[in-house]
């Protein structure tokens, strides 16, 4: 994954915010933690992304902000994935 100099300033910001990540690479938190939003390619830890599915069944890791537009804009999404969401949400509470 190619790194910008705006995902540096995230990288650093996560550092000094979250202690496990103190004392790693650049390159582990990457490699070990880290993906893009396939919607608006922001850098974000992986476990946050939320798999979000298309029009044409087709799916896509999207970051929190980038589901809930998604969601309200696609008339497809079901129920048993609306209560996932919910479901995943009540655990990280």
């Amino acid at each position: 994954m190619k790194i910008t100099k705006k995902d540096l300033e995230k990288i650093t910001k996560m550092q000094k915010k979250y202690k496990f990540l103190k004392g790693m690479t650049t390159e582990q938190i990457v490699d070990l933690f880290l993906a893009r939003c396939e919607h608006c390619e922001e850098i974000c830890f992986a476990s946050d992304l939320v798999p979000i599915p298309n029009f044409k069944g087709e799916v896509h890791k999207v970051c929190e902000s980038c589901s809930k537009e998604l969601i309200e804009n696609n008339p497809n999404v079901d129920d048993e994935y609306l209560q996932y969401l919910e479901d995943r949400q009540e655990v990280e509470w």
